[in-house]
């Protein structure tokens, strides 16, 4: 039974809103605890003798701390649903705006908001059911939010990429491979390659054919992504402007096909992956998107944070953060840091219609990059001492 506006009790368990409405992303200041005191000489009563503790200890004066609280900027949301409001605190301008898509999409695809975890879940079925997924409620959702996702994705602030959750070229070969040794078998380090050296979406590469990759021969590869005819797939691999309500095309920032560049390395080992998997027509057809999630991409990461506990080659990337529309992040990031790569080029290749948001995205992301700008520097105008 839906929770209406009148309940006098904010509801606890999933629920169907009949209105739903998501406020923001509204920027604002946290600041943070201070860590790690700074003891001075011990405290002394009225009585004239020093402060105890429970366990005796005398008591010291906190003078100062080593780390003293700072302030960081975060991004709210406010949740309301049937007259019920909860709020939702995000550290990236980019983050936030990609959970509030997720909400409106989720409410229009009739699913249930759970307000423990302020996400939509799937409705359990009616009592004496099969257990599995209700059917849909006949009456449509009430959405006050009018317009598609793209125009207020126009109206976001586009942050800047996470560092923490940008692979290395290598990291991704290693992340395919394992990849590819799972329950899905070769074709899934083909689909992982495909995301991170690419610049595939999730979405995007699960629709991929064999007629839209072209493999020569020990030269770079093409292969063509389209956002329209693909298979469908879960809410949580579609694009930032997708929507199940207007279709895949409903967003108008991202162009509806692109070709992206497979250099020479990865070409030769998708066409090798073709061969062993038989893959044609459809790559990745009939895939279980859940079970691939939960049975290959997280084990693969789990693996991989293994594999290099002892090194510090990741760095500081942060494995369990990584979701499968993160990869792609490598490669755009890859081609934004390749001297001599005209930048135009680059965000054609990402899909993006707007150059600004593609640099907003991935200026500043590639690592060593500010290095090598200085090195750049120093050799423009570097000039010996006297």
């Amino acid at each position: 039974m839906a929770v209406t506006e009148s309940s006098p009790t904010r509801p606890t368990r999933p629920f169907r809103p009949r209105t739903f409405q998501v406020t923001g992303p509204t920027r604002t200041d946290s600041t943070t605890r201070p860590r790690g005191p700074i003891y001075g000489d011990t405290e002394v009563g009225a009585n004239g003798r020093p402060v105890v503790d429970g366990a005796g200890r005398p008591v010291r004066k906190i003078v100062g701390w080593e780390q003293p609280g700072h302030t960081t900027a975060c991004w709210d949301l406010k949740i309301s649903a049937d007259g019920h409001r909860w709020s939702e605190r995000f550290y990236a301008a980019d983050q936030a705006q990609t959970a509030k898509s997720a909400l409106e999409a989720d409410f229009l695809a009739g699913l249930a908001f759970d307000p423990s975890s302020r996400t939509f879940v799937a409705r359990p079925a009616p009592a004496g059911g099969d257990g599995g997924v209700s059917a849909p409620v006949p009456d449509p959702p009430v959405a006050r939010a009018t317009g598609s996702p793209a125009g207020r994705h126009r109206a976001a602030t586009v942050g800047p990429v996470d560092r923490a959750i940008i692979l290395a070229p290598g990291h991704v070969r290693e992340l395919a491979g394992i990849c590819g040794q799972g329950a899905f078998g070769p074709m899934a380090e083909a689909y992982i390659l495909l995301l991170g050296v690419a610049g595939g979406r999730p979405g995007e590469s699960a629709a991929v054919r064999t007629r839209d990759l072209i493999l020569t021969p020990g030269g770079t590869g093409h292969v063509r992504f389209s956002r329209s005819g693909r298979p469908p797939v879960p809410a949580y691999l579609l694009e930032l402007d997708d929507h199940p309500g207007w279709g895949p095309l409903g967003g108008r920032e991202i162009a509806a096909t692109r070709t992206a560049p497979l250099p020479s390395g990865a070409a030769a080992r998708i066409r090798h992956l073709i061969d062993q998997g038989g893959g044609r027509g459809p790559l990745f057809a009939g895939w279980n998107w859940e079970t691939f999630e939960r049975d290959v991409w997280t084990p693969a990461k789990q693996t991989m944070a293994v594999a290099h506990q002892t090194s510090d080659d990741l760095g500081e990337i942060a494995l369990d953060r990584l979701r499968l529309s993160d990869l792609r992040h490598a490669a755009c990031a890859m081609w934004l840091a390749t001297p001599g790569l005209d930048v135009r080029v680059a965000g054609a290749w990402s899909g993006h219609k707007r150059l600004t948001v593609f640099l907003d995205l991935y200026q500043g992301a590639p690592s060593g990059s500010q290095q090598a700008a200085e090195a750049v520097l120093e050799a423009a105008w570097g000039v010996a001492g006297d």
